[in-house]
């Protein structure tokens, strides 16, 4: 599954969480959700960026759609489990 959703008066999308069973992992179902929910936050012409929180276990996986490290915080999530904030920019005009 995944969520995303839009805050509007900060012209931000945000692609809250994706898990699946990991029975199902590798099949390509988290590049589809990543696909699908940027497609979904793509319909308002406000946005300006989309953010995602998370960690150094899956940041690669965000990068290979564009998404930019912006901050790491040591042990946010807990001890040894770093936030990585990365963003995916968007021109106004496109």
């Amino acid at each position: 599954g995944v969520g995303c959703y839009l805050e509007g008066k900060n012209r931000i999308g945000r692609i809250t969480w994706i898990f699946f069973h990991p029975k199902y992992t590798g099949l390509g179902l988290g590049k589809k959700a990543i696909e699908h929910s940027l497609s979904i936050l793509k319909l308002s012409s406000e946005l300006e960026k989309v953010v995602v929180t998370t960690s150094q276990l899956a940041y690669k996986f965000f990068e290979k759609f564009g998404f930019v490290l912006d901050k790491i915080e040591k042990d946010y999530w807990g001890l040894g489990l770093d936030l990585y904030l990365m963003e995916l920019s968007f021109n106004n005009n496109s």
